[in-house]
């Protein structure tokens, strides 16, 4: 009987030891697949031409949606960003808007066009709002997903557009207007110079072609 006891024990222990080297496992595939996930980041890969955007605004019915998508494109906005704005915020006067991080209690400086600041003024007038609500009630981004879906429809946009497609949309427009690489970079908040060439997916053949136009009458 007491071997057969220290024998169960020994069994209890080797259990616990299996179970633990299982977990271990599993929190590490779940880590690699997560440090995985944070590498590779996948960028928008839609964007609009300048005609296809004004068709998709010009459908919106809504004031609201409308000024939505239009700061969304105008200012280079992410959705997360655009949904915490309170009226507080933006700086019409000197034509920029404080992007709150929550965490940090650290805000960036994000500048408002000029043809955007008078939408802004007689969208705030209409909807009566003080200085500290949000600019917008709705605050989720799976609703404002399928607002991008719904209206790009009604346009009979062919392309399989999401939130992000107006900020990169922007970026390729001011890039293709003349603005340099890394005041586009800067526009849109990137960290680095190289962020941006992969948001916008510039790549080194792309560099090359260009400078081949450039240097084309060129010779040594």
């Amino acid at each position: 009987m007491k071997n057969k006891r220290i024998n169960n024990n020994q069994k209890s222990k080797w259990e616990t030891m299996r179970t633990d080297v299982i977990n271990t496992q599993r929190n590490q595939n779940i880590n690699s697949k997560n440090k995985q996930y944070r590498v590779k980041k996948h960028y928008c890969k839609e964007w609009l031409t300048k005609e296809e955007l004004k068709v998709f605004i010009e459908t919106i019915e809504y004031s609201e949606h409308k000024l939505f998508f239009k700061m969304l494109y105008g200012m280079a906005l992410r959705v997360s960003e655009l949904l915490k704005i309170k009226v507080q915020d933006l700086q019409l006067k000197e034509g920029v808007c404080k992007l709150w991080d929550t965490k940090t209690d650290y805000f960036q400086v994000c500048l408002i066009p000029d043809w955007l600041i008078n939408d802004i003024k007689e969208y705030i007038a209409l909807k009566s709002l003080d200085s500290s609500q949000e600019l917008f009630k709705f605050n989720n981004r799976k609703y404002v997903w399928e607002l991008a879906k719904k209206y790009s429809k009604m346009a009979e946009l062919d392309k399989d557009i999401s939130t992000h497609t107006f900020r990169r949309s922007r970026a390729l427009h001011l890039l293709n207007d003349g603005v340099p690489l890394e005041k586009v970079s800067k526009y849109l908040r990137h960290k680095s110079i190289g962020t941006t060439m992969s948001y916008i997916r510039i790549t080194v053949v792309d560099l090359k072609q260009e400078l081949d136009k450039i240097d084309d009458w060129y010779e040594l």
